[in-house]
């Protein structure tokens, strides 16, 4: 079995592959990626694979096709909500001549069908069409995440998509488009695809696999925010242009979601007739990160009945004690079930994991999750004492060198500096994404006077050479990074919050400010303040050195000790350059 998981045969014989009728554009990398789909060459992968709807099986509305369903099992039962062609004009690219037919289908345990009915909308955008429609539960009521195409502009055939969202309610045989959502970005022209789950209590969804990006879905409003991006370096044998999502995501484990991506590759002839292939992956329930990815297809088109044998499409999975059920439409024509071993795909999961290995393949695949919020400090400016509070408190780690608490989750990110970024568990947490956008939905500046962090940098520095003309020609080392953190701020348009260096140091004020901001809990009623602060400036004089341990609360300490023309150079030059902000915060 070891041989069959690893892509090595070492001689054996090769696994017997059904013929195909598909013709691919690249037909070695087809035979290539046919030979390594784990469906023909692990032995008891596969439970049960065969067809259990036909087209027109249930009716005149599947007659071209019933496909792509999405399945939860309630009730006792399989319950799909399937996409049925009663003509055939959509194969021949004019989506809008015919709608595509939502049925609801139950299926026994033996997969054998019970009952059948078409769903109908009341109401629809012109123009448009819903089509392929997951299954997913949320606070009590039944949904529906689907794909819907619009006609933007007939004559010039420009057509976009978005996700929908529909309410069903089998009671009426009806569904309610409740919104078309767009991500918190520009959107592409074909958006489509996203992954649904509920995770906490929280409607989210997969909306990449690459970049890996987590949306949160506020079902009231149908607005969406971004809460984790990463960015992955997968280790995939060659196969095609991108990775798509298939399913939604289901429970795995207690540890684990699971879901399919999907590519394909191009056919020779006819467009639609792509090859695609099925790819299981692990998403963490505790990160919600991916922790393995099976880099050969479970499944692959080439050999399906119907009338584009390359199309394989997983659209839904069920996980029971039995297997783990994949339901797909096969060939663009029929619904067919493929049910997978779940002690093999375990031992599929456990040697593809992402972290094996001295050369992790998770690249920079620790992600952020934008809820959390961000702190911004420039050295110095009292954070080491938020951190020690906050850990105190929480129990949590911060990012930097360990306070109280060494190892587990991150309370809240960090950043010395908006426009440099290392990992996100790092002191430099990005600020921004790709496209210069922030990451985070809260954003907590701790701000010192910028003359006395300029002479505290300084003396860190060792710099012992400061002059009045060097300042002003600009040889200030790297001190604009505390102005572009509070440009940073300035422009962010989320939640923010400001925190001055006196409201720190001089009580417990500017501390429990940032922890109510951040939702982070604390109970004072027994809480030592000075044995606590005399704690956590004991751990940094450890680790760096502290100048004011003896004159806290003399916020001018360093300008008194400082030439009184170096301090004017210092207002001059930075008053030059930011005049704005230092009006608006600092006056």
């Amino acid at each position: 079995m070891d041989n069959q998981l690893n892509g090595h045969r070492r001689g054996g014989a090769i696994p017997y592959l059904p013929p195909s009728n598909y013709e691919a554009e690249d037909e070695k990398t087809y035979k290539q990626m046919r030979y390594l789909s784990l469906c023909h060459g692990c032995d008891g992968l596969i439970k049960i694979h065969k067809q259990i709807i036909a087209a027109g099986e249930v009716g005149t509305h599947s007659t071209y096709g019933i496909i792509n369903p999405g399945v939860l099992y309630r009730e006792q039962s399989f319950q799909l909500l399937c996409r049925g062609e009663p003509e055939e004009t959509v194969w021949f690219g004019d989506f809008l001549v015919h709608q595509a037919s939502p049925l609801w289908c139950t299926l026994d345990d033996n997969l054998n069908i019970k009952d059948s009915f078409l769903l109908s909308y009341p109401d629809l955008p012109p123009n448009s069409r819903p089509e392929d429609w997951r299954l997913f539960e949320y606070e009590g009521k039944l949904y529906t995440n689907h794909s819907v195409y619009i006609m933007i502009d007939r004559e010039q055939w420009i057509v976009h998509s978005r996700p929908g969202i529909s309410e069903i309610d089998l009671e009426n045989r009806t569904l309610t488009l409740r919104w078309m959502l767009e991500p918190p970005f520009e959107p592409s022209s074909e958006e489509k695809n996203w992954s649904f789950f509920v995770h906490n209590g929280a409607l989210m969804c997969i909306y990449s696999f690459n970049p890996y990006i987590i949306l949160e879905i506020d079902l009231a409003t149908g607005r969406t925010y971004k809460i984790l991006e990463a960015h992955p370096n997968y280790q995939w044998y060659d196969k095609g242009k991108f990775v798509g999502n298939s399913t939604n995501l289901v429970s795995w484990d207690e540890e684990h979601y699971i879901m399919f991506v999907h590519d394909f590759l191009e056919p020779k002839h006819e467009q639609r007739n792509r090859a695609y292939m099925q790819y299981g992956t692990l998403i963490s329930k505790q990160t919600l990160l991916p922790v393995s990815v099976i880099p050969r297809p479970l499944m692959m088109g080439g050999d399906e009945p119907g009338r584009h044998p390359g199309v394989h499409y997983t659209s839904a999975l069920v996980n029971r004690e039995e297997g783990l059920y994949g339901f797909y439409g096969q060939g663009d024509t029929h619904t067919g079930i493929v049910v997978f071993n779940k002690d093999r795909l375990d031992g599929l999961f456990a040697q593809y994991r992402l972290d094996k290995g001295k050369q992790s393949p998770l690249g920079t695949m620790k992600g952020i999750d934008s809820r959390k919020g961000i702190i911004l400090s420039y050295p110095a400016s009292g954070f080491n004492w938020v951190r020690y509070c906050i850990e105190h408190f929480t129990g949590l780690r911060t990012a930097g060198k360990t306070k109280l608490v060494e190892e587990g989750e991150l309370a809240v990110y960090r950043s010395h500096y908006v426009k440099y970024s290392e990992e996100p568990d790092s002191c430099f947490c990005p600020f921004y994404d790709e496209q210069g956008k922030p990451l985070h939905r809260k954003v907590v500046l701790i701000l010192r006077d910028y003359r006395e962090s300029f002479l505290r940098a300084a003396k860190g520095k060792d710099i012992t050479n400061l002059t009045v003309e060097k300042i002003r020609r600009g040889d200030v080392f790297e001190f604009e990074e505390y102005f572009e953190n509070l440009r940073a701020f300035h422009e962010f348009s989320g939640q923010k919050l400001l925190v001055y260096y006196p409201e720190i140091v001089s009580d417990m004020s500017g501390v429990t400010k940032i922890l109510d901001f951040l939702d982070l809990p604390y109970d004072l009623s027994s809480f030592d303040l000075e044995h606590h602060r005399q704690k956590s400036i004991s751990i940094y004089d450890t680790q760096h050195k502290s100048h004011t341990q003896n004159n806290l609360y003399d916020f001018s300490f360093h300008q008194n000790n400082a030439d009184p023309k170096i301090i004017e150079a210092v207002e001059e030059f930075f008053t030059n350059k930011y005049g704005d902000l230092i009006a608006r915060y600092l006056s």
